[in-house]
């Protein structure tokens, strides 16, 4: 061990002052006082502003999860009050092209209206379900002749106006038949549907 033969010398002088060995043992005291808190507090005054952070942000998410379900419960509501509309909807506009069924109802219709289904010609019909790649209606052209009176003729295509599923007349030509005791209607026409 090195000696510091001066220095003890001048330390016991100097601890022999009773005023110089307090003010020391305050110093010091203080000194270690100050090293401990600073050790103690600053992890906690971190672990304060961090809980403090994320109390912020939680309180943030908080919000915007509350006005998430506000808006999940209010297209709830929504979706309730339209769910007696959705079926109309799907009729209107079907998932596929339903080519069956809506055969079956142009005919019932055109036996409805009393006139005589005489030709019907489709354009572009696909018989399978629609692609799930299709975002926008399709539509389905066609053509159909019918024969009858005019009020009749004229009453059919008023109910193939207004189908449950979506169906629009472009154009319609008269003629008188053969046999001139009736009068026969050629009519363009369009409807649509929707893929899933």
């Amino acid at each position: 061990m090195i000696a510091y033969p001066k220095f003890h010398k001048s330390l016991d002088s100097y601890l022999e002052n009773p005023a110089a060995r307090s003010y020391l043992t305050l110093g010091l005291t203080l000194f270690t006082l100050i090293i401990l808190i600073f050790l103690a507090v600053r992890p906690t005054v971190l672990t304060i502003f961090t809980l403090q952070k994320t109390l912020t942000e939680q309180k943030q998410v908080e919000e915007k999860l509350s006005k998430k379900i506000t808006a999940l419960i209010r297209a709830n509501k929504n979706y309730q009050n339209l769910k007696p509309v959705v079926p109309l909807i799907y009729d209107a506009l079907p998932q596929d092209s339903k080519f069956k069924e809506y055969l079956i109802l142009l005919e019932k219709t055109a036996n409805e209206s009393q006139v005589t289904l005489a030709g019907l010609e489709f354009k572009g019909i696909p018989l399978s379900e629609a692609s799930a790649a299709a975002k926008l209606p399709e539509k389905i052209d066609f053509s159909l002749a019918v024969e009858g009176d005019y009020l009749k003729i004229r009453d059919f295509i008023k109910s193939l106006e207004n189908l449950s599923r979506l169906t629009g007349v472009s154009e319609v030509k008269f003629s008188e038949s053969k046999d001139q005791s009736s009068v026969i209607a050629n009519i363009r026409a369009t409807t649509y549907y929707h893929g899933k």
